[in-house]
């Protein structure tokens, strides 16, 4: 499975991206800039995300609507919790930062279908 990150805060960045290729998964990214994970979801279309919403000053919405459009599911992570995130995105599901390590590889375990679509 082809998992996209995007994470503005490096270690997080790095350590999320390790628990995907410990679980045998691959990784596109990490991305810190929402344009940079968009054309990269053009290049190779990923199976699932984890978003990080805030990304220093911009948010990845951008990056969550190339994701609907493609029927990609997602994870949003944040450490601001379900209330800052817009109506549009209520039924996403939200990990709060930080991110307990089991909960990674349960969610890659179950496959993109155990995810919540938009």
């Amino acid at each position: 499975m082809l998992v996209l990150v995007v994470e503005d805060e490096a270690l997080l960045a790095l350590d999320l991206s390790q628990m995907i290729e410990d679980a045998d998964h691959r990784v596109l990214g990490p991305f810190a800039r929402p344009e940079a994970a968009v054309a990269a979801c053009k290049e190779a279309r990923p199976d699932m995300a984890f978003l990080d919403f805030n990304l220093a000053g911009q948010t990845s919405e951008a990056v969550a609507e190339a994701l609907i459009e493609d029927d990609v599911p997602f994870v949003f992570l944040t450490a601001h919790g379900r209330a800052h995130l817009p109506d549009r995105y209520r039924d996403v599901q939200v990990l709060q930062k930080p991110v307990p390590m089991e909960t990674v590889p349960r969610l890659l375990d179950h496959g993109p279908s155990a995810l919540p679509r938009v």
